[in-house]
């Protein structure tokens, strides 16, 4: 997918004849098709492996992974394409050396001791893309040898009990067939009970509730909206320098009364008892308004990026405002897991979570402003 610039040999550039194939394999990874299966869709389409392509170019290159006269796509090319950095702009230096100077033999270090330079060169697939596929392939994502692609829930369906995945099950009645899900434990040892739920309620459900997510996540969009309309003034929801400097105010009350606590049992105001009830106490009301302080300052720091910096993960949940089915690509986009409770009770873990309560926690401080901007 990359190529060196003709004008900087240090600098990639994208190759226009194959950068597009990168892209297919990333997307049809996220359709639900199998490593396997794309290498031989690309075999069957007649796109060239790397090894080939290289040798196309001119370049002297050759591979163990080589089996015939011409060298074939394989599960192993497919995978280093999936897994690998440089696709998201990413730039990997020092993956073999020498260990000292005395020695002379040249092998390769640990990925840890690599060297990574960010935003090296223009990526051809997005960070979300990347990272979502990244913990997909750390997933059970197995299917029938008959079937192209994987199931709608294949690596997403797990217990709410054990958290171990749910297996799909097929029951044939008469001329019908009824798919449900159970959990993998109970069926291998019963250690856990079934959580047994058909896949057309989890279907409707989970596309219900992506669909309220997604409202939620624009409704939050437009309140930001309506706070950077605010006067300069008004965007002060949070004196936040007048909270940090009255918690540490309250900090410091409450470290003398602690130190005067002693002089009040030596001089006979409390008992011995009443000491410790007390310097506990006090420890106590410090220890928790130390921690009110750090979270102040946190989301001070926060209110200063969250009204200005590009918001990413809401551009993600807007693109499917108008999706009309649910399919595995907006689950790799938006949805981590789907945990399967008792009762045929769902629980959600979307993604980007903990930035949509920071965003609502900053929203919600402004709750007065907006609505005398209403």
């Amino acid at each position: 997918g990359y190529m060196k610039s003709p004008e900087n040999k240090n600098q990639l550039i994208v190759d226009e004849a194959v950068s597009e194939y990168v892209q297919m394999i990333f997307s049809m990874y996220k359709d639900g098709f199998s490593i396997g299966r794309i290498a031989k869709r690309l075999n069957q389409m007649g796109v060239l492996s790397p090894m080939e392509y290289k040798h196309s170019a001119g370049v002297k290159f050759d591979t163990v992974f080589k089996t015939g006269d011409t060298a074939k796509w394989t599960y192993k090319a497919v995978q280093r394409i999936l897994t690998n950095e440089v696709y998201i702009g990413v730039l990997a230096q020092g993956k073999r050396g020498t260990p000292n100077y005395k020695v002379r033999v040249v092998k390769s270090k640990d990925e840890s001791e690599w060297v990574k330079v960010e935003n090296a060169h223009e990526a051809l697939v997005s960070y979300e893309d990347f990272m979502a596929v990244k913990v997909m392939m750390q997933r059970d994502m197995r299917c029938s040898p008959d079937q192209d692609e994987a199931h709608l829930f294949s690596g997403f369906l797990f217990c709410g009990d054990c958290q171990q995945p749910m297996i799909r099950k097929t029951v044939p009645s008469k001329a019908k067939k009824y798919i449900y899900y159970v959990c993998s434990t109970n069926k291998h040892s019963r250690t856990c009970s079934p959580h047994s739920i058909a896949a057309k309620e989890v279907e409707e459900k989970v596309f219900r509730a992506i669909h309220d997510q997604i409202e939620l996540v624009i409704n939050l969009e437009h309140a930001l909206a309506m706070i950077e309309r605010l006067p300069s003034q008004s965007r002060k929801a949070f004196n936040y320098e007048a909270q940090i400097a009255k918690i540490g105010e309250e900090i410091e009350r409450y470290q003398k009364l602690k130190l005067g606590l002693y002089e009040n049992f030596i001089g006979g105001v409390i008992d011995k008892s009443e000491y410790f009830e007390f310097r506990n106490s006090y420890t106590k009301i410090i220890e928790d308004k130390q921690e009110a302080l750090l979270r102040v300052k946190k989301e001070m720091k926060q209110a200063v990026t969250t009204g200005t910096t590009e918001r990413n993960w809401v551009t993600l949940f807007k693109q499917y405002e108008n999706v009309e089915e649910l399919n595995r690509r907006v689950l790799m986009s938006l949805v981590d897991r789907i945990l399967i409770h008792e009762n045929h009770a769902i629980e959600i873990v979307f993604k980007y979570k903990d930035e949509y309560q920071q965003t609502l926690e900053y929203v919600l401080g402004y709750a007065d402003e907006l609505d005398i901007a209403v």
